[in-house]
């Protein structure tokens, strides 16, 4: 009994200390966040948009949220486009407005046609 009681005892300070390293070096590492501008982030979220075809989605960041906006022909390509943002280094949330279809004909009475709030930009 008392051996089975070591054991358990060993075996629970080892995993504490796995835990305790693990963190130590988690901590230490800058997040990406904090060191990127909203200005580099839409600049490297359409660049990837771009070389992968999807050049009708707009973007916009504001303190590492990214906004994606326009048009795309599949639900997949809206879904390539948020992956896109997301897994770009220093995107905290994607908010994803891109439309899948056709973009809406211009408005005659009105220059520039009907806009989106989140989108107008």
């Amino acid at each position: 009994m008392r051996s089975i009681l070591s054991v358990l005892v060993a075996a629970m300070s080892l995993a504490c200390l796995a835990c305790a390293e693990t963190r130590k070096n988690e901590s230490s590492e800058p997040k990406m966040a904090s060191t990127r501008t909203d200005v580099e982030l839409v600049t490297d979220v359409n660049t990837n948009l771009y070389g992968n075809g999807l050049k009708d989605v707009q973007v916009r960041a504001v303190n590492g949220e990214v906004i994606l906006c326009g048009y795309v022909d599949s639900a997949i390509q809206k879904q390539r486009a948020e992956e896109i943002a997301r897994t770009t280094p220093g995107v905290i949330r994607v908010n994803n407005y891109v439309t899948v279809g056709k973009r809406p004909p211009v408005n005659a009475n009105k220059p520039g046609g009907p806009r989106e709030k989140p989108c107008d930009f």
